[in-house]
């Protein structure tokens, strides 16, 4: 904690806002509530100043100045965490008005780009939403979130009306970003670690099913159009458009000076004039466009997770750290710190909170029906009722049943790409590759 709030106090202004997201993660993981409430009161202030008609801002439009010289704000999928974070720290206080409020900015943020509207897809905000209003006893509010919700990630159902606990569960590792295009005025985006695919927790001695709620890969690869995208076209295009003006002027410029050159009359000395003219103005277009920056801006807020995890189970008697466990789906133990996990008891709802850096990564793929025991992973339930990592097509044709999770299924019952695309490869392993990959590794798409 002390290198990155180091950061937030020695960083220039214009990283100032990325420092303070770092730092108030940390400060959440660490249970310096109040801390990290003021800090990601700080970055919100900041983000909801985005768009606003101030020099810094209309600087920020220029040709002429480079994306990584101007105030830090994030992509969609950034700002949209960092309302995330201020909304759980909202239900840890048990302020059901201001989760609610903070649930609902980040939705507005993942629809935001720079001159359009998307559809918000961030499932696990609007079921949080309503987690809120669930809490605070808005039950009919509280159903049109949750049925929203589904309707994106189907495997997101309802709380029970019992329900008072919500249990919360981080896992990998952020986005990466990186430069593409001809000049770098591209933003790519490149996936972190998964760290887990599922994820069983048990609340005094209670099992509590989370489902994969989010995936930030997902979120920041699915965005229309980010703020600066089409700024960044209009750099490249100008950087291109103005350095073949200079070109061309000082071809035009050089050959008049020949001609006049090889003819000696006066009025061969005007075009002598105008050959340099030329000459000049073709170098100062060069020079100009050798000083439009187009480069993408890659800073990024490194300390996010990968996915999001949620559940919900009647209330416990007494919330302690002792009763708390995490299992991956082939039942293994992954809850690494269990003195970093978050309880928090309000009078009408519970919360158990775990941030990524205290659970070990385990790519081990959840089924439906199976429970944290060992031997319980796979992704084919067969005719006697086992379950085995087989591809689709073998489990269909040995009668067995195909099982996917962690993606939306259309009509067809096919795996849509909601969630990142699982490998298995030649030799029996499981990992994340896109389906195009797996096949040229010889591996089967699951």
């Amino acid at each position: 904690m002390r290198t990155l709030w180091r950061k937030v106090c020695d960083s220039p202004s214009k990283d100032r806002t990325l420092a303070e997201m770092h730092a108030a993660t940390a400060a959440l993981a660490r249970h310096h509530l109040p801390l990290a409430t003021d800090t990601f009161d700080h970055v919100l202030a900041a983000i909801e100043a985005i768009y606003a008609d101030t020099p810094t801002a209309e600087k920020a439009r220029s040709l002429w100045n480079a994306e990584a010289v101007k105030d830090f704000k994030g992509e969609p999928y950034e700002r949209m965490m960092a309302y995330y974070y201020r909304g759980v720290l909202a239900l840890a206080a048990g302020d059901w008005d201001m989760a609610q409020a903070s649930f609902q900015g980040g939705i507005l943020q993942d629809t935001m780009a720079q001159d359009q509207r998307f559809r918000a897809d961030t499932a696990a905000l609007i079921w949080l939403q309503g987690w809120a209003e669930h809490c605070r006893g808005n039950d009919l509010r509280a159903a049109e979130l949750f049925t929203e919700a589904k309707g994106i990630n189907p495997s997101l159902t309802p709380p029970e009306k019992a329900d008072r606990l919500l249990f919360l569960a981080e896992t990998g590792t952020a986005p990466l970003k990186f430069r593409a295009g001809k000049h770098g005025e591209k933003l790519g985006i490149r996936e972190g670690m998964a760290g887990n695919y599922g994820l069983t927790a048990q609340v005094d001695g209670r099992t509590v099913a989370l489902e994969r709620a989010e995936d930030l890969f997902f979120q920041a690869t699915t965005r229309g159009g980010r703020p600066v995208d089409t700024i960044l076209a209009d750099k490249a295009n100008s950087k291109d458009a103005v350095g073949d003006l200079g070109r061309a002027a000082m071809i035009a410029g050089t050959g008049t000076m020949v001609y006049a050159a090889n003819n000696r009359s006066n009025n061969d000395n005007n075009a002598a004039a105008v050959g340099l003219a030329l000459i000049l103005i073709g170098a100062m277009a060069q020079a100009a466009a050798e000083n439009i920056d187009a480069h993408a801006d890659t800073r990024s807020w490194g300390n996010l997770p990968h996915s999001l995890h949620l559940g919900s189970a009647p209330p416990a008697d007494k919330l302690n750290r002792e009763m708390i466990a995490l299992f991956d789906p082939a039942g293994r133990p992954v809850l690494s710190t269990p003195e970093e996990v978050l309880l928090s008891d309000n009078q009408s709802c519970q919360l158990v909170r775990v941030g990524n850096m205290s659970i070990t990564p385990s790519l081990a793929m959840p089924v439906r029906g199976a429970g944290p025991g060992p031997g319980q992973a796979g992704n084919c339930r067969t005719g006697d009722g086992s379950l085995a990592m087989l591809p689709p097509d073998t489990c269909r044709r040995i009668g067995g049943e195909s099982l996917v999770d962690g993606m939306l299924m259309n009509s067809a019952g096919q795996a849509g790409s909601r969630f990142s695309s699982q490998c298995q490869t030649s030799t029996g392993s499981v990992t994340e590759l896109s389906a195009d990959t797996c096949r040229k590794i010889g591996g089967e798409p699951l």
